[in-house]
């Protein structure tokens, strides 16, 4: 299960400092044929292969076999500036969650895509029907970060607890 929606009135940290949540309609299972694809883009030397990142948005139901070659060009486009953005906090040791400039960047391009005229003259619903769901939790996660001015989070801090597991078995949120 993953923890979706994530805003302060749906978790609890109890007196261990634990993490409950209290309200499982925010929980979703997500799997793995989606989750593979979708956190490999969250490495930046695969966001940075365009073959790979290519092979990568059909694992992920982006990009389609019928498309043609200007709707391949004009989704790949949005989805790596898009995925560059958010899985950017992935990209080094910590993070500032707090940092304004990374928040509004956040804005800017969703305001962009909302916008986007070229965007709703296409087919523009695409990819897993998983892929939102992600993409709303980390929208709720880093406004959570933020609002609490997070800074030097260390990410990926998973992997210390995780020495010796399959990849498979080994989460990254």
């Amino acid at each position: 299960m993953r923890f979706f929606d994530v805003k302060s009135g749906k978790i609890l940290i109890d007196d261990q400092d634990n993490l409950m949540v209290i309200d499982f309609g925010c929980l979703k299972e997500i799997p793995e044929d989606f989750y593979g694809p979708y956190f490999e883009l969250a490495q930046k030397e695969n966001l940075q292969n365009p073959e790979y990142f290519e092979r990568q948005l059909y694992a992920l139901e982006i990009l389609k076999p019928e498309d043609s070659p200007k709707e391949k060009e004009f989704f790949r486009s949005i989805f790596h500036e898009m995925l560059s953005l958010f899985t950017k906090p992935f990209h080094g040791e910590t993070f500032d969650f707090s940092n304004q400039e990374f928040f509004d960047q956040i804005g800017e391009l969703g305001q962009k895509y909302a916008n986007d005229s070229a965007l709703k003259e296409m087919n523009g619903n695409r990819g897993s029907k998983h892929f939102i769901y992600i993409n709303r939790t980390f929208f709720g996660l880093y406004n959570l970060m933020f609002d609490l001015k997070a800074k030097d989070v260390v990410i990926n801090n998973f992997k210390k607890y995780t020495q010796g597991v399959p990849a498979q078995q080994a989460v990254l949120v």
